[in-house]
């Protein structure tokens, strides 16, 4: 599973040329470099990852804590200039 993340931060970062997605938790870094080059048809230069600490929240009913789990996110630099579409913000 491989979606991007929409934020403010990811889009400035993609301005810089990384590009931000979330994957599953078992998927390495050779995996996640194949799956976005044969979905978008790029050649990926570098990959950063990192796994972000799942979030709490009080259930509104019963005021019970739950968690939800660990997810790991990527940042994928890609290789001369080329793009993806996805992060790209139209113009005034």
């Amino acid at each position: 599973m491989l979606k991007p993340v929409i934020t403010e931060k990811s889009y400035a970062l993609a301005n810089r040329g990384w590009y931000t997605f979330m994957v599953e938790k078992g998927v390495d870094k050779n995996k996640a470099r194949k799956i976005i080059e044969e979905v978008f048809g790029v050649k990926v230069e570098k990959i950063k990852s990192a796994t972000v600490k799942g979030e709490g929240r009080r259930s509104l009913k019963t005021r019970k804590l739950i968690k939800s789990g660990p997810i790991k996110k990527i940042m994928v630099k890609l290789a001369g200039d080329q793009k993806i579409d996805l992060f790209e913000v139209g113009g005034k």
